[in-house]
């Protein structure tokens, strides 16, 4: 395993690519995982030994990269086709989700938190990092001017979409929650109401102003 390119290290990275904060989500993760949306696969070095995943994008265009890695990765890895608004799996399969920067792109994304609230078991959670409008009016306005040109450009992402309201809309509880740059990028831990078997607590630990990528919780708002 240590000469494993994609294997996960005990060494935390840094946050250049958001890496530090895929790192400390994925160190929660374990079990059976579902991963949406794996574009290139940025996600594998930091999954833990016991997480058996299974890799999924809508489009095989999109996995070129990933399939190239998938091929070193370790066992305990599959990797297919599937749209995150009609997922292909049975009630209850998965203990996790996994979705970094993907429901920026989804057409409907309170239809995939259906499904995943659907594919996931009793007490399973969803795992993210999202971009998303600002709580800050005069950046959430910028990304509202800049919205038009930015979803034609990038092929269908939205720039200023309210996915932390999105995710509760769709009767999600948040457990965890950290945000940086003006609450432009949100790491954020779910749990869909219904699949709870015990009460769950929004967890807050420490207020802390924006730096580039932190480390530590957030309580501010949602917005």
């Amino acid at each position: 395993m240590a000469s494993c390119p994609f294997c996960r290290t005990a060494r935390r990275p840094g946050w250049l690519g958001l890496a530090g904060w895929r790192y400390d989500l994925l160190s929660h993760v374990s079990g059976r995982v579902l991963e949406i949306g794996t574009r290139s696969g940025a996600n594998y070095p930091y999954y833990r030994a016991d997480a058996k995943v299974v890799i999924s994008d809508v489009d095989a265009t999109n996995m070129g990269e990933a399939i190239e890695k998938f091929a070193r990765f370790p066992a305990g890895m599959e990797i297919t086709l599937a749209d995150a608004q009609h997922l292909p799996f049975a009630d209850d399969t998965f203990d996790a989700v996994v979705a970094t920067l993907v429901f920026c792109s989804i057409p409907d994304p309170g239809k995939a938190l259906r499904e995943i609230s659907r594919v996931l078991t009793p007490n399973g959670k969803l795992y993210s990092i999202e971009h998303m409008r600002s709580r800050y009016e005069p950046i959430g306005l910028i990304q509202d001017v800049f919205h038009p040109a930015w979803h034609a450009v990038t092929g269908g992402c939205h720039l200023n979409r309210h996915t932390e309201s999105i995710i509760r809309a769709a009767e999600f509880e948040i457990v965890e929650r950290r945000t940086s740059l003006g609450g432009i990028f949100r790491w954020l831990i779910s749990q869909p109401a219904e699949k709870q078997e015990s009460s769950v607590a929004f967890k807050v630990l420490k207020h802390h102003p924006d730096p580039p990528f932190p480390t530590k919780t957030e309580a501010d708002p949602p917005t």
